[in-house]
């Protein structure tokens, strides 16, 4: 299972970095007006160090919009939330550059500069990192990870929820009581072999048949392969792919007006979804974070941004923010009496359920297992929501499936 779950890597980075979260997927601008962050609560405590691992620029990827966000969470809780347990956070970020070189040389960097944690969004090329850190006894927390290594390691902790783009459709479907269900996804190994592998476990456990739907990246019709797929009856369709994929989709439900329940991967929202997405307004969206502005996080979030440093808000952003403030919470709600990387670790294992950032009432803790697929994993749920004319989501649900990952089970049978 760990082997097949490390192929949800690719679905983790894409989901962190495909969206912009400023217009596809609906999210208001940065407000201009002053954000109340409420009575300063300064650290006092001698300052600490925590590493920030991210993959930077490359010719394929650009993440230093993650920087900017960890860095402007550490200063807003240096102010709001007396740093961590008391402490002044100083960020030492570090860029792996797509390359185990490059990771090997943020590892040493860390162990070199006494980090007492490392945080990271969903960075690949992990591995050496994580090895590093552990030697020395150092935790690294993050957001979204589904590296086999990641997924195993003492010290290792997942906050976010890197099954829940299986989960929260499966849960859905369970509780309207659908037993059949379609997965139409691209067929390129990071999503194929996790649908493959991990999607009919998880739809299984929760009593639901699922069909695995491949279609090739670049196909322009997929009306046959939606006609032959409904044959079987399918009462759910999840959609997996980039957003020129789940166009060709939708259109071939538009064509061949599949009355059934269905829904697509956040990641769908590219530019211009409202028209690349037929119908947008009756689908529903499997997502990681909360871009209602009316939820409380969203507002700290937006007004964090503004009063630090002036982050774009996009989806690499966003995840960057889940990331540092779920390390800050956790362990601030353990109150250590000291910091040190074995003290930080023993508050992450220690902490009392704490909100999950955008999380719409999600809640993280990391005392226990919660999934079979990992020991590492700190939360159960997911979102799903509907979405405007414009491509705009709302209506935030947060979708508990701990039951689902809890142990492996065969896929329901015909």
């Amino acid at each position: 299972m760990a082997v097949a779950a490390a192929a949800l890597l690719a679905l983790a980075l894409t989901a962190a970095c495909g969206a912009d979260a400023g217009t596809a997927d609906g999210t208001a601008d940065t407000p201009a007006a002053p954000f109340d962050f409420g009575a300063p609560n300064a650290a006092t405590g001698a300052p600490i160090k925590i590493g920030y691992v991210n993959e930077g620029q490359s010719a394929a990827l650009d993440t230093t919009n993650e920087e900017r966000s960890a860095k402007a969470v550490s200063d807003y809780a240096n102010a709001y939330l007396g740093g961590l347990a008391g402490h002044r956070i100083e960020l030492v970020p570090c860029q792996i550059k797509g390359t185990p070189s490059g990771a090997q040389a943020c590892g040493s960097k860390f162990v070199r500069d006494g980090v007492v944690a490392v945080v990271g969004s969903s960075p690949g090329q992990p591995s050496p990192v994580i090895q590093q850190l552990g030697t020395a006894g150092i935790p690294f927390a993050a957001n979204l990870l589904a590296e086999q290594q990641a997924l195993r390691a003492e010290n290792v902790f997942i906050f976010g929820n890197p099954l829940s783009v299986f989960g929260t459709p499966a849960q859905h479907a369970k509780q309207q009581g659908y037993k059949r269900a379609a997965i139409v996804v691209i067929d390129v190994p990071g999503s194929a072999a996790p649908a493959k592998q991990i999607a009919p476990m998880i739809f299984g456990n929760a009593g639901v048949q699922l069909d695995v739907v491949l279609v090739p990246p670049g196909t322009a019709d997929m009306t046959p392969q939606v006609q032959t797929a409904r044959t079987k009856n399918p009462q759910q369709w999840f959609v997996l792919g980039d957003p020129t994929f789940c166009s060709t989709a939708a259109k071939a439900f538009q064509t061949l007006a599949v009355p059934d329940a269905l829904l697509f991967d956040s990641r769908c929202l590219g530019q211009n979804a409202a028209s690349a997405l037929p119908g947008i307004e009756k689908l529903k969206f499997v997502s990681t974070y909360s871009t209602d502005p009316a939820d409380a996080d969203y507002a700290l979030m937006q007004g964090i941004f503004a009063e630090y440093g002036g982050v774009e808000t996009d989806g690499s952003s966003l995840t960057a923010f889940q990331a540092m403030l779920s390390l800050v919470r956790a362990v601030n709600a353990a109150e250590p009496t000291e910091v040190t990387p074995a003290s930080v670790a023993a508050a992450l294992k220690s902490a009392p359920a704490v909100d999950y950032p955008l999380g719409h009432g999600i809640k993280i803790r990391c005392d226990s297992p919660l999934a079979a697929i990992s020991p590492n994993i700190c939360s159960t749920g997911g979102l799903l929501a509907d979405a405007d004319a414009d491509a705009s989501l709302k209506n935030f649900q947060a979708i508990d499936a701990g039951p689902l990952y809890a142990a492996p089970a065969a896929p329901a049978e015909d």
